[in-house]
């Protein structure tokens, strides 16, 4: 009998995706969209492509070469194309994907591919069905809107680190993947074949996800009035996230 998962058609096959993603957002949230079948374009620049190409740790390929672990564990199941978003021949190229792609992920600082003339504006007169996704740390408008966010900015932001680790001591990074990962159940649920004959925008702001990830906090907040690292401590079922301790031994 033929195993069905490996006859079956991955969720997001067929799908186009363009990813003008740098570091981690946007990245990670298209390597999602990769992970369920669609077919992923990074689009770098030509001087040294995306920054995650450099950080460590760093790993030789069998030609002598080096890569990126943590680039290449966000950028997993894509193909990468070299383009200079500031040479007009290179944006007519760029365009030329956008007419034949479904959804596009980007996490510029806001203003910035409005200004390059790749706004929503912009690539929804190339291909008025185009997602387009915008990934910020603040939104697109606003006090904060541009400033520059990571994952442990928007958590710090957002109350997460006040609730891990211990009393008096240096709090724990809690969580990488619901961050981002809300965008990726969104975007298929707009990729699909009967969806409205429009163009959709979506914009995810990175420390209100963080901010959804913690509703309980909230709302005992709300009640109570103390600060959410002394409120986890007073209320048992919420204490502070510790790290795990490996096991001592494999059953």
């Amino acid at each position: 009998m033929p195993n069905p998962s490996q006859s079956a058609p991955a969720p997001l096959a067929g799908v186009r995706v363009l990813e003008l993603g740098q570091i981690a957002a946007g990245p990670f949230t298209a390597s999602l969209l990769a992970d369920l079948g669609a077919d992923v374009v990074k689009i770098e620049r030509p001087d040294g492509g995306d920054g995650m190409r450099q950080w460590p740790p760093l790993s030789k390929t069998e030609d002598g070469g080096v890569f990126s672990e943590n680039f290449a564990s966000v950028n997993r199941n894509k193909r990468s194309v070299a383009l200079d978003l500031k040479n007009p021949d290179d944006i007519a190229l760029l365009k030329s994907l956008v007419a034949k792609t479904d959804i596009l992920v980007e996490n510029y600082r806001p203003g910035v591919l409005p200004r390059l003339g790749l706004g929503y504006d912009d690539l929804n007169a190339v291909n008025p069905k185009l997602i387009y996704c915008s990934i910020s740390g603040y939104g697109q408008t606003g006090p904060y809107a541009s400033k520059g966010a990571f994952d442990v900015t928007v958590q710090a932001i957002a109350g997460i680190m006040s609730v891990t680790g211990e009393p008096n001591a240096a709090c724990q990074l809690a969580i990488f993947v619901p961050v981002f990962m809300p965008v990726s159940v969104f975007l298929p649920c707009f990729a699909r074949p009967n969806r409205p004959d429009k163009a959709h925008i979506l914009i995810a702001r990175c420390w209100e996800v963080c901010l959804a990830c913690q509703p309980c906090k909230q709302a005992s907040f709300s009640a109570i009035k103390f600060r959410l690292s002394v409120l986890a401590r007073r209320i048992r079922a919420t204490p502070p996230i510790r790290p795990l301790k490996p096991p001592t031994r494999i059953l």
